[in-house]
């Protein structure tokens, strides 16, 4: 079903039948008055409040995003960041009244087989720009990038109007993973560990991003985690310690970690000692980690 593009009142029968995606497609033209639909923010509300009775996330992310803003609803800070947590989304959530809004004089919408590569185009902008963002300390707007590109990948894969190639698909992966990544590593600046590991947790994060394994554990070390945590985690570092997608400063990064971990006794379980710890030491400090350097003259 093209939820996009179907029209009233085929989501209003859709919505009777408890269509999820239907609720919240229908929701939306309510909060912007698009689509042929008059705005009614009351409509809105009622409609995200269905499908959150239903536990659909999206509704969920609807309602964030409603309280946050003061859409319809007074605003309440404590109230979004409890929604966009059911939602699995990142504090904040995107503003509503900036979803979907066409410019005044729309270009004419590229070739249906065009489509996909349009999408894609677009989300790697978002991308790009939450990453600078973030490395620029706004961490507000690096999120709400990240989750205006997690929407936009939503909304492309669920039409049904776009032919989207194996190839495409597989970027359009790739994207998604890479907007979970932005957000783990805007939760590690602000040292909101618990969010960053959610999202570090997403499906091939670590797998695209392994360097993620470093953060986990650092973050650990600084929240002093139990035991079995610090022991995953060295498992982790260790299965990563040689992947190709690790820069050469990264890999010292996670050799010098394994380092640490070894000498705090984490490597006790799996037979680790001092001479391990030296290797792992000695192999950051050939990538140029110049505290695994200090490290080699005090084992």
């Amino acid at each position: 079903m093209d939820y996009l593009n179907a029209t009233n009142e085929q989501l209003e029968q859709l919505v009777n039948n408890k269509d999820g995606y239907a609720i919240c497609e229908l929701a939306e033209r309510c909060i912007l008055g698009s689509k042929g639909h008059e705005q009614n923010l009351m409509r809105a509300y009622q409609l995200y409040h269905k499908g959150e009775k239903m536990g659909f996330s999206e509704a969920y992310a609807g309602l964030a995003s409603m309280y946050e803003y003061g859409v319809y609803l007074a605003k309440n800070q404590k109230l979004a960041a409890e929604y966009c947590n059911k939602a699995g989304i990142a504090y904040p959530p995107p503003n509503p009244l900036s979803w979907r809004m066409p410019p005044p004089n729309p270009e004419p919408m590229p070739a249906s087989g065009d489509n996909a590569a349009f999408a894609i185009t677009d989300i790697e902008k978002c991308n790009a720009s939450a990453e600078e963002a973030r490395k620029q300390g706004d961490y507000y707007r690096a999120k709400e990038l990240c989750n205006n590109a997690i929407n936009k990948i939503n909304d492309t894969l669920r039409r049904t109007d776009i032919f989207i190639q194996e190839n495409e698909r597989d970027e359009i992966d790739n994207l998604k993973i890479n907007a979970y990544w932005t957000l783990a590593f805007t939760a590690y600046n602000e040292q909101q560990f618990d969010e960053m590991d959610r999202y570090l947790a997403q499906d091939d994060v670590i797998a695209l991003h392994p360097w993620g394994a470093y953060l986990k554990a650092v973050a650990h070390r600084i929240t002093q985690a139990p035991q079995n945590v610090l022991q995953q985690d060295l498992q982790l570092l260790v299965a990563v310690s040689n992947n190709s997608r690790l820069s050469k400063e990264e890999k010292g990064d996670v050799c010098q970690m394994i380092g640490d971990l070894i000498l705090d006794g984490i490597g006790n379980e799996f037979n680790y000692n001092r001479s391990n710890a030296y290797e792992y030491y000695k192999m950051a400090a050939e990538c140029g980690n110049a505290y695994a350097s200090e490290q080699l003259s005090k084992i």
